[in-house]
């Protein structure tokens, strides 16, 4: 059975997308698979493992990082 994604909801997506940007990070052939499962293990995303490696490498050499609007998880990991 098709499910059919409403034109509100693809609006809904498209807007959020806008608000993005995107890096590309690459990893020696294999090394992806691990880097998957670790953020697996800690019950996060890919994506939310990487911004968290920033964050603690910005904060232990002392740098202020200017969190955008919309990114709650990270705007009050930095105020701690």
């Amino acid at each position: 059975m098709e499910r059919k994604t409403s034109e509100q909801k693809l609006a809904t997506n498209q807007v959020y997308l806008n608000q993005l940007e995107d890096i590309k990070v690459r990893v020696p052939k294999g090394y992806r698979a691990e880097i998957q499962e670790y953020a697996r293990n800690q019950g996060i995303s890919v994506n939310q493992l990487i911004i968290r490696a920033v964050q603690a490498d910005a904060k232990a050499n002392n740098y202020r990082l200017n969190v955008p609007n919309g990114m709650k998880e990270v705007k009050k990991e930095t105020k701690e």
